[in-house]
């Protein structure tokens, strides 16, 4: 989900390199019908990549047991920092089921752009790192090679390095 049509956002880029993705765009979710649907599917055991509080570690097995048989579904907000606290905070429905997040750190390669606090990762980065976790604990197919996202945005990266005509983040501060 994000809260605009932007064509080069690392959550299109993710959403165009993974399957079975939808991209529901808006700020408030609360009483859109095809998230609204997706929450109350009892095939499907919905949570949020969120670093939120009450975010429960995706890299705990305890985590993987409480699934109940049922398929992880995982809504992604994609948007600045801002703006994803924006659609938390509107959307009650998603404030309402469990959040998850990753309790090892990670260092984004995402240096053109200022994040909140230390080890907050682009939607890409994320999503690489979800994805790697949850194959890690058979809950992805064994087979997939997630490497195309983060080739993916390390070619975003080299783009905008070269636009911006540093190589480092200090030229860009």
């Amino acid at each position: 989900m994000e809260a605009k049509n932007q064509r080069t956002g690392t959550g299109r880029l993710t959403h165009l390199s993974i399957n079975d993705s939808e991209l529901i765009i808006g700020i408030d979710f609360t009483n859109n019908k095809r998230v609204n649907e997706l929450i109350n599917d009892k095939t499907f055991y919905p949570v949020l990549l969120y670093p939120s509080d009450k975010a429960l570690n995706i890299e705990d097995k305890t985590f993987y047991n409480s699934l109940e048989n049922k398929k992880l579904l995982i809504f992604i907000l994609d948007g600045t920092w801002w703006h994803a606290r924006v659609m938390l905070r509107e959307s009650s429905n998603l404030m309402q089921i469990p959040h998850i997040s990753f309790e090892q750190k990670y260092t984004s390669k995402y240096f053109f752009k200022k994040q909140p606090k230390e080890n907050y990762l682009s939607t890409i980065e994320c999503v690489y790192y979800l994805l790697s976790s949850l194959k890690e604990n058979n809950l992805a197919n064994k087979s997939a090679n997630y490497q195309n996202l983060m080739s993916i945005f390390d070619r975003l990266i080299s783009q905008q390095r070269q636009f911006w005509g540093g190589n480092d983040k200090n030229s860009l501060l």
